[in-house]
């Protein structure tokens, strides 16, 4: 298995209300059916469909968020992720979505799990989730400082926090293999600079999130 490792440096998004290029980009072409779990307002599927001819299905807890996202999307379930009851069949969806969403749950890790069975044999896990090992955030605790925010890392309505470690742990634990991990960076020049300086090797106190591509263990060659 190939287990890339790759560098794109954007600004940091709304997830609830942005498209998301830097997760529609990395979606397979192959993908014809979709599921967004956490769709938000449902701006990510109508990049997607504007753009191919594909089918999504999103659940959102939000009733307002929902109600604007089935302007979009093919079908939409206002509910709470972590206890919905999915009315697929197993193996339903070539892509299965978590676009910032597990940092906000309960159980991520139980949830992850409950989900993985709706994915086809060769479909792609498509999962970003901030990276709470970035140099600010190490600063302030420095500082003794943890301060929730409106959006970011520390976003208020964040419950569970990751790193690139945590987030292999979270994947093997729903039997699930990333073949592809992009690191989303928001990151001045001169911090660049410094990491090209160092080999690459401050990465991960530089990366603002993580994407990752992966797909069932028993389905790698």
């Amino acid at each position: 298995m190939n287990n890339r490792s790759h560098r794109t440096f954007q600004p940091e998004k709304t997830c609830y209300t942005a498209q998301r290029a830097e997760i529609v980009q990395l979606i397979p072409q192959e993908a014809k059916r979709i599921l967004d779990i956490g769709c938000g307002r449902g701006y990510l599927g109508q990049t997607l469909k504007a753009a191919r001819s594909v089918e999504i299905v999103g659940v959102e807890i939000n009733p307002s968020m929902a109600e604007e996202a089935s302007s979009y999307l093919d079908q939409v379930f206002t509910a709470d992720v972590e206890t919905f009851a999915l009315p697929y069949p197993p193996e339903a969806f070539d892509c299965i979505i978590m676009a910032d969403i597990l940092e906000h749950l309960v159980d991520p890790w139980q949830t992850l799990a409950r989900y993985v069975p709706f994915l086809s044999p060769d479909g792609v896990l498509v999962l970003s989730l901030p990276n709470v090992q970035h140099y600010r955030v190490i600063g302030h605790l420095i500082l003794g400082e943890w301060e929730y925010q409106e959006s970011g890392i520390l976003d208020s309505g964040h419950l569970r926090f990751f790193t690139l470690k945590s987030l292999r742990t979270l994947l093997k634990s729903a039997n699930l293999e990333p073949f592809r991990i992009e690191r989303i960076y928001r990151a001045r020049p001169i911090a660049r600079l410094i990491n090209r300086l160092c080999f690459n090797r401050l990465e991960m106190f530089l990366a603002q999130q993580y994407v990752a591509l992966a797909r069932k263990v028993h389905e790698l060659k």
